[in-house]
């Protein structure tokens, strides 16, 4: 076959969101790195490659991410130098914070080797069928919540505005529990943009078929006290919503809690 990377994303819900043509190169590789938050989605991975390996294992509550991804970079690079066609499964969309993907796809090509990536699922897709939001209509800000508090970002207020990562704001190692002294710094950003009483949704889609997203509507001044996760994001909607998204969103969206 030639050495080849490949990257693809697992989507979010295991099992579910692979699309054809990522199951296909997962199955052909001769080669398979992973990296995906549970075990069933890894064993199913084994299964469909017994070449399979997890660098997830790189990782550690006490080391700089920017070393780990680093070091996921190299580890792919390693495999695909050794003349074999790599398949790397991403968590979600392998182009949607997944740095080392990136990076992996950038060394590989000035290497002179041929590299793609396969788009999957997201959790902001998820967020989108989930609340029932159309990105369309008055447009969709989205940014890591890090970066946005830290350079005081300026949301129009008239559109979506997503916030990824909520609960590892200012955290550059993996953290064991969410940083909820930062998240409340951020809700306090929050309510000098949109006031006190502006609902906001804290979201997390969810892994598997059988189970609900956790969908938490609050207004601001009650956001702080929400309960998170490493994979929770915050949605706040406009302030001032036009007629198509009030009757897109408010008859679409249950308000279902896991």
């Amino acid at each position: 076959m030639g050495a080849s990377l490949v990257i693809v994303g697992s989507g979010i819900r295991s099992g579910c969101d692979l699309t054809f043509a990522a199951r296909e190169e997962i199955r052909r590789a001769e080669k398979l790195l992973y990296l995906v938050p549970d075990p069933i989605t890894a064993t199913w991975l084994r299964e469909l490659n017994p070449k399979a390996e997890s660098l997830h294992g790189l990782y550690a509550h006490d080391k700089a991410r920017a070393s780990t991804y680093a070091q996921m970079a190299d580890r792919i690079m390693s495999h695909l130098r050794s003349g074999r066609s790599v398949c790397v499964v991403s968590y979600g969309h392998p182009g949607v914070f997944a740095y080392p993907m990136h990076e992996a796809i950038r060394q590989a090509r000035a290497a002179g080797f041929e590299a793609t990536m396969i788009p999957g699922i997201s959790a902001i897709d998820w967020l989108y069928a989930d609340l029932g939001i159309d990105p369309g209509v008055g447009g969709c800000q989205i940014y890591d919540a890090t970066a946005f508090l830290g350079k005081r970002r300026e949301p129009d207020a008239e559109g979506s505005l997503i916030l990824l990562q909520v609960g590892l704001i200012g955290e550059s190692t993996l953290p064991k529990k969410c940083n909820s002294k930062n998240f409340g710094r951020l809700i306090k950003r929050l309510a000098q943009i949109y006031g006190d009483d502006h609902e906001v949704v804290v979201y997390e889609a969810s892994r598997f078929r059988v189970a609900y997203p956790m969908i938490q509507r609050m207004p601001l001044r009650h956001a702080k006290r929400a309960a998170l996760s490493l994979g929770t994001t915050l949605y706040v909607p406009p302030r001032v919503r036009s007629r198509e998204m009030i009757s897109g969103m408010d008859r679409r969206a249950p308000r279902r809690r896991r």
